[in-house]
């Protein structure tokens, strides 16, 4: 048991450091963004802020954990995208509100060109950036959740859902059948329950190329691809959690989808492979759009 805790220890220093190699060939240093193409489609990591989780937030076994951290804090991140195709520019989360828009600029666009922003799911690091000074951060956006979301979100925090959806000038349902366009032809939404009642994963195909934005099916690209059963505390139902991560971890495994995640060091990107009971993440290169 030892060795395969230090060999699962060797693997993540590697990842963390492929993350790192990756970051530094995008950032140039600079700004925080990252851009890559799936078929016809642009996918934008914009970090909002680079952040560390505690070992502490996580559960499963201690020894386990603290091999794998070789520490008390586990590098992440705080990242929203952008997916683009045509005229549509839409924003995945939106973190905060610290660097975002910041990002969005450095990456070539403006807020006002902003025309469609999903929410995964409600928690404050993916709404916190929808205002700024209490009015609508993109003025000319549309805001897109799933139902059930929308009453999580009220139960949590009704003040600010109801001024989001005050300056937002209402909001429109997503539905979660892996079937229905959502907003481009390429994009469907896919409901993985856990983590909040409402969470979303989006589903990019296009020119037999395909791509998911994960949200926070997990926290830990360290911990929990190697052990999906491991959860934060974040999730609110752990059970489904773990079921939603499992399911949609082998999904993007069998058909070699690209994966993007809301707390995956940036620039977010990968691949996942099945390995024993869990997973293996590698950076993936970046294709120029």
């Amino acid at each position: 048991m030892k060795k395969i805790f230090v060999l699962t220890a060797l693997y993540a220093m590697v990842i963390l450091m492929s993350l790192q190699s990756a970051y530094a060939q995008t950032d140039s240093g600079q700004k925080q963004f990252a851009k890559t193409k799936v078929g016809e489609v642009e996918i934008i990591t914009l970090v909002d802020n680079s952040s560390e989780f505690d070992i502490s937030i996580f559960d499963g076994d201690k020894t386990l954990r603290e091999q794998l951290s070789s520490g008390k804090k586990l590098p992440a991140s705080i990242n929203a995208f952008l997916v683009k195709k045509g005229d549509s520019l839409i924003l995945v989360d939106t973190g905060i509100g610290k660097q975002l828009l910041e990002n969005i600029k450095a990456a070539g666009f403006q807020p006002e060109q902003i025309n469609a922003i999903i929410l995964t799911h409600t928690h404050g690091d993916h709404t916190g950036g929808l205002l700024q000074n209490s009015q609508a951060a993109f003025p000319n956006a549309t805001l897109w959740l799933s139902q059930k979301e929308l009453a999580y979100w009220q139960s949590q925090n009704l003040r600010y859902a109801d001024l989001c959806k005050k300056m937002y000038n209402g909001l429109k349902f997503i539905v979660q059948d892996e079937k229905t366009p959502l907003i481009i032809p390429e994009m469907t939404a896919i409901a993985i329950e856990g983590h909040t009642p409402g969470h979303t994963a989006l589903l990019i195909r296009s020119q037999n190329e395909g791509a998911i934005l994960i949200g926070d099916l997990l926290h830990s690209v360290t911990l929990q691809f190697a052990y999906p059963d491991i959860c934060a505390n974040f999730d609110a139902d752990k059970p489904k959690a773990i079921a939603a991560r499992k399911k949609l971890l082998k999904l993007a495994a069998d058909e070699k989808l690209l994966i993007a995640g809301a707390h995956i060091p940036f620039p977010a990107f990968g691949k996942v492979k099945i390995q024993g009971d869990g997973f293996q993440f590698a950076p993936a290169p970046l294709k120029n759009p």
